[in-house]
């Protein structure tokens, strides 16, 4: 979690100074200060934030990434998303952020509903990765794993599309999908 990095706010002092811009990925803890604080440093200096995101529901999240809250990093991403907000309508400079998703057979069943959730919250852009699968142990949970698996995750980005023109964010626009395409058996 780069915001526990000692220095950090050294990191946006420079990136504020030199202005350059942070491309910043967070696993939404916002650990301490208040989120208030963090957005505060973060928006000026940040062209894209990154929340690292694994399931729409409480159980699957849990279950993937250990020791996070859903309930609370879902209220975090809210209380982000109010504050980057606030900060647009005061300075028109927008700051994106992203649900940054790697897509698992234990997670992906909830790809469309994870759309609808970032709709929801006002969350610009959901994307990701497949898994890589550099240790033997984990490539059972590959989208790539089986015809079946591949099968079953062009069902779901078909689904996340339907649920990106379905629901869309509260000022009306698509949320993003990016790197959300079919497989193919080869």
């Amino acid at each position: 979690e780069p915001l526990l990095y000692k220095g950090i706010e050294g990191i946006f002092e420079l990136s504020q100074k030199h202005g350059i811009k942070i491309n910043l990925t967070t696993n939404g803890t916002f650990p301490k200060q208040s989120i208030e604080e963090w957005a505060k440093m973060i928006m000026p200096n940040t062209t894209d934030v990154k929340i690292s995101w694994n399931g729409a529901t409480a159980e699957t999240t849990e279950k993937i990434m250990l020791g996070v809250k859903f309930n609370e990093v879902l209220e975090n991403v809210k209380q982000f998303v109010f504050y980057r907000d606030e900060h647009f309508i005061e300075t028109g400079y927008f700051c994106r952020v992203t649900f940054q998703l790697t897509f698992m057979q234990n997670n992906m069943q909830e790809l469309a509903d994870i759309v609808k959730l970032a709709a929801a919250l006002g969350v610009d852009r959901v994307k990701g990765h497949q898994l890589w699968t550099h240790f033997e142990e984990i490539k059972s949970l590959s989208m790539k794993a089986t015809k079946e698996s591949v099968a079953n995750w062009n069902e779901y980005v078909k689904q996340a599309y339907e649920a990106q023109e379905k629901h869309r964010k509260p000022n009306g626009e698509k949320v993003i999908l990016e790197n959300i395409i079919p497989l193919h058996d080869n």
